[in-house]
């Protein structure tokens, strides 16, 4: 199991019409807090804020994602960086996890959106 922020639906239809999926698997679902955690007990805190502020993908790992910024920060707990995975590409087996590595391989860097998206989303606990 793990805390995570569930995008809305208005949100998430918001997010895949400023960015068309690169790949054929689409998810663009949720932003991890925590992972692992033991119970339902383990909720994030609710934000006050929430917003998308960049962008990263590659082709030669086959995954893209959205940089998210969290009530002003963009690490987590565990210094990986928020993000919401947008699509993997099925053919090389991606996982919406390996966001995290595309973004600790370009050493936390990625494209900054003209235009920062506010987003809202409900605490949960997945998985």
């Amino acid at each position: 199991m793990y805390s995570a922020y569930t995008l809305t639906e208005e949100s998430r239809e918001e997010l895949l019409k400023a960015q068309s999926p690169l790949f054929g698997k689409v998810f663009c679902h949720h932003i991890t807090f925590k992972f692992p955690v033991k119970s339902q007990d383990d909720l994030p805190p609710t934000p006050k804020k929430v917003r998308v502020i960049g962008y990263s993908a590659s082709r030669t790992i086959g995954v893209e994602c959205y940089v998210v910024e969290v009530d002003g920060e963009v690490f987590r707990p565990d210094h990986s960086m928020f993000h919401i995975t947008i699509s993997v590409d099925e053919h090389k087996k991606a996982r919406p996890a390996q966001s995290n590595e595309l973004l600790r391989k370009n050493k936390f860097k990625f494209t900054k959106l003209y235009a920062p998206i506010d987003i809202e989303v409900i605490p949960e606990v997945l998985g």
